[in-house]
């Protein structure tokens, strides 16, 4: 079990020196698009994993601090983080398709930057990697797919690949509509997260 109690007098449930509020809140401001909000406390959360030494949680926290960037367009601040995530999972997991996303993930960092063919083989493994796993990958993890083939139609779309470009979409879309009625309840859920746990989170730091 990762979670640890810290010793002090609230009695603040940590894993690995986060308390778990502040990683309920990180979530919150991510299920309402607010990467700017959630980007210190994905910054901490690193920081203080990186004192446990273990590489599989620091891995992680490294994916969410690199999503965080790509999703604010900071894609040379995500390259080097994502570069240190993959390098990780590599080693630790390399079958696993959170490997494969972070791939996806790095590509995605340099397509940002117009770094195109550097970009294109780490956009096709992780999408490829993720396809062949998708069995592996849980319901809350397959948006990760669907965000993998936009960066393929995008980056098809800006090297004038009119063939590709036109395939990936075709199964975007294809996915999209298969998901919409699936999904409609968790979107739900997630935005009333997103408008009441700030608050109470925030309280529970504050007050705490």
């Amino acid at each position: 079990n990762d979670a640890r109690t810290s010793g002090g007098a609230d009695n603040t449930t940590k894993s690995f020196g986060v308390p778990v509020v502040e990683r309920v809140l990180s979530d919150a401001y991510d299920a309402a698009n607010r990467y700017s909000d959630s980007e210190p406390l994905r910054r901490h959360q690193l920081a203080e994993i990186r004192t446990s030494g273990q590489q599989p949680q620091i891995a992680t926290a490294l994916a969410q601090l690199g999503l965080n960037l790509v999703k604010q367009g900071n894609w040379t601040e995500a390259e080097p983080v994502l570069r240190e995530c993959l390098e990780i999972r590599e080693k630790q997991s390399p079958n696993a398709w959170q490997t494969f996303n972070a791939q996806s993930l790095l590509g995605g960092a340099l397509l940002g930057q117009q770094k195109y063919a550097d970009a294109e083989p780490l956009l096709l493994k992780g999408y490829e990697g993720m396809l062949a796993r998708e069995a592996t990958i849980p319901t809350k993890g397959r948006i990760r797919l669907i965000e993998a083939i936009e960066r393929l139609v995008e980056h098809f779309e800006s090297t004038d690949n009119r063939e590709k470009s036109a395939k990936f979409r075709a199964e975007l879309k294809q996915r999209r509509a298969a998901g919409n009625s699936a999904n409609m309840t968790g979107v739900r859920i997630k935005f009333a997260m997103a408008s009441v746990v700030p608050r109470i989170v925030t309280g529970r730091l504050r007050t705490g």
